[in-house]
């Protein structure tokens, strides 16, 4: 949701937040960087991909965009889910 909602916002020219809905100014200013930064990491991470010729180029950041926005974490190994790096009790103890 985050990458299709930065692209929109910038096919569209608008804050992420406006194309969600949120009201708030300091709850919208963190979506908006929240989205912000995920999109310019993806947007980076896509530019660094070459390849022999453009329709490679476009397969090859079809699949790496495929395997960023795959929440299939475990296998991968990529990226671990917050809740799951911390315990209930260890989450209430912080206060």
């Amino acid at each position: 949701m985050l990458w299709e909602t930065f692209v929109a916002a910038k096919m569209w020219g608008t804050r992420p937040s406006d194309i969600l809905g949120i009201e708030g100014s300091y709850e919208a200013f963190c979506i908006d960087q929240a989205v912000g930064e995920f999109g310019s990491f993806i947007e980076g991470e896509l530019d660094k991909v070459k390849g022999k010729n453009a329709d490679q180029t476009a397969g090859r950041r079809t699949a790496l965009l495929r395997s960023l926005l795959t929440a299939d974490t475990a296998e991968s190994g990529r990226f671990a889910t917050p809740v799951a790096t911390v315990t209930r009790e260890e989450f209430e103890s912080r206060g």
